[in-house]
């Protein structure tokens, strides 16, 4: 395997481990707005249980996965691109910005 087949590897491998690292960040940041709108609310949940709960939140995985995919499929789409435009500010303002502004306003 030639030096340059094996940069593109390690570069392909860097840029999804970023995009599932941005992925499982927003899972996170879902599951703690989760937990703490039931632990606000749980007067109105009062017949819902712990494990009943557990129940709803696993089930609210597959929403949460769906709507995060939507969300952010032209951040995954312009993050993945073959291309190494990192290193120019403008490129990496817009990643961030399609990344932080539809999320906050999601959550």
């Amino acid at each position: 395997m030639s030096f340059l087949q094996q940069t593109d590897k390690l570069f392909l491998k860097g840029k999804a481990l970023g995009i599932l690292t941005h992925f499982f960040i927003l899972i996170l940041c879902y599951t703690v707005y989760r937990i703490g709108f039931f632990a606000f609310n749980a007067h109105s949940f009062s017949e819902v249980g712990v494990s009943e709960f557990l129940s709803l939140a696993f089930n609210g995985y597959r929403f949460d996965i769906a709507a995060i995919c939507m969300l952010n499929l032209l951040f995954f789409f312009l993050y993945a691109l073959p291309i190494n435009n990192y290193k120019v500010k403008w490129y990496t303002i817009v990643l961030k910005v399609l990344f932080i502004v539809p999320n906050v306003l999601m959550m």
